[in-house]
């Protein structure tokens, strides 16, 4: 996702995963008041983390790195459609290596 969250549920979820990198806790009472956090908003904040490990987790390598990348370059300048295309090329080579062999007939 490029540029800032728009939808007040990827504004949560940002504000959730910037308190996370900083060794804070989201579900603190002290975050949720001060991001105005409604219960249902808590709720659906677990179901996107718990989802977000569960997608890790089964996750291949080279997935891992490129999300590694976009993540680490998100505070940075570099352009986020290069990051876009890096990544498309990157799945275009996943792509490839999964296909079968090819056979001279």
């Amino acid at each position: 996702m490029a540029g800032e969250p728009t939808s007040r549920g990827a504004q949560i979820l940002d504000a959730a995963a910037d308190a996370l990198l900083e060794g804070r806790d989201p579900f603190d009472r002290a975050f949720l008041v001060e991001h105005r956090v409604t219960l249902d908003e808590c709720m659906n904040l677990s179901d996107q983390l718990g989802l977000l490990a569960k997608a890790w987790l089964r996750a291949s390598p080279d997935l891992k790195a490129m999300i590694a990348v976009v993540g680490a370059t998100h505070d940075t300048s570099i352009d986020p459609q290069a990051l876009e295309a890096m990544t498309r090329g990157r799945q275009a080579m996943e792509a490839m290596r999964r296909m079968p062999p090819l056979r001279r007939t």
